[in-house]
């Protein structure tokens, strides 16, 4: 069975608009690493016995709010955070925020020893595009790390692949303690929250970084119902590889039974207007072998589905344009004869891939 000149056709005419007409993914997944580097070797005479950082505690959210920034005062759970590592408070606040709708769900990471690392794992909106996390330096007067709604997106409004961001030591403004073991000494009136560039620190060299990756396998754009009101839906098994032996299928289920179709792909996002559906593909793009969906003999329902190995295809040679580190965004098109298009479409999955 091959497809329609008509739609081969279609696929093609779209994509000149794709550059600008393309509009950023609903949510995006990542995974953030904290390396704490701070040590007698990176700050001698400023490293006391014990030394280690509070649980991670943070949100996304939009740019309406501030859990914390630079110049404004501490509020009680930025206060209890960088005093005594407590995370009660700051997760009421955030709470607060989830109910007016202006923050995402809490972000909670583990405490470690410094030099250490640890990894947490959240998910982005873009009602929710911006970062904040926190952690006490411990132990400290009221000393912290931390980013204040650090922007998820890049300039053109795509969610980032990868960034790296240095780490310098705050001082919220609420403890007058010199000393890393002084006592408590309550400033009031709080000053502001500061950077802290002179002892014990002076700002020159960071106590850690926070790395922030975009997770492969995260699905976007919108499938097409299909004519049997089916809503088809693209996932992935496994992880894209130029050398791995396991497979990495892309799939898309709930499609049409004995149906031809096929996985095309390229290297840019996309969403705009399409047979009836949304094109999540930049051009320029490739098309992969077609398949049949297979499914119940008869008659027509959504019990089809297609698979694709794209580590063989990788492997392969097929496209010298994949090769490690590229990230690749795929989309499956399916006939749907019973539409007025006679196309189906699934949304659209990214992946990156791997050595």
């Amino acid at each position: 069975m091959q497809i329609q000149r008509s739609a081969l056709t279609a696929l093609a005419l779209p994509l000149l608009a794709a550059a600008t007409s393309a509009q950023v993914s609903p949510s995006a997944t990542f995974e953030l690493r904290f390396d704490a580097t701070w040590s007698n070797a990176t700050h001698p005479g400023a490293y006391p016995s014990g030394a280690h950082f509070s649980p991670l505690i943070g949100a996304t959210h939009d740019d309406s709010i501030h859990f914390w920034q630079p110049g404004g005062l501490a509020s009680t759970g930025i206060e209890v955070m960088a005093e005594t590592g407590g995370t009660g408070p700051l997760t009421n606040e955030i709470n607060t925020a989830i109910g007016l709708g202006t923050s995402g769900p809490r972000i909670l990471g583990a405490g470690i020893g410094s030099p250490g690392s640890t990894e947490v794992t959240f998910t982005a909106t873009s009602d929710h595009p911006r970062l904040t996390l926190v952690t006490m330096i411990a132990p400290s007067p009221d000393w912290f790390l931390g980013v204040d709604g650090l922007d998820l997106k890049d300039a053109d409004g795509y969610w980032i692949d990868t960034l790296t961001v240095d780490l310098y030591a705050w001082d919220a403004g609420t403890d007058s303690g010199p000393n890393f073991n002084s006592g408590n000494l309550n400033t009031n009136p709080a000053d502001p929250i500061s950077l802290i560039t002179g002892g014990p620190f002076f700002g020159t060299t960071p106590l850690g970084t926070y790395t922030i990756k975009r997770l492969s396998g995260a699905s976007y754009c919108t499938a097409k119902i299909n004519s049997q009101g089916c809503l088809p839906s693209i996932h992935s098994t496994g992880t894209a590889s130029m050398t791995s032996a396991s497979p990495f299928l892309v799939e898309a289920t709930n499609v049409l039974n004995n149906k031809s179709g096929l996985l095309f792909y390229g290297l840019g996002a996309n969403d705009v207007p399409f047979q009836g559906g949304r094109l999540c593909i930049q051009a320029p793009h490739r098309r992969t072998p077609v398949q049949n969906s297979s499914g119940n003999a008869g008659p027509t329902d959504c019990s089809g589905s297609y698979s694709f190995d794209m580590n063989a295809w990788i492997q392969s040679g097929a496209d010298s344009n994949l090769t490690a580190g590229v990230r690749v965004y795929t989309q499956y098109w399916s006939r749907d004869p019973q539409s007025p298009s006679q196309t189906g479409l699934t949304n659209g999955l990214d992946f990156v891939i791997c050595p």
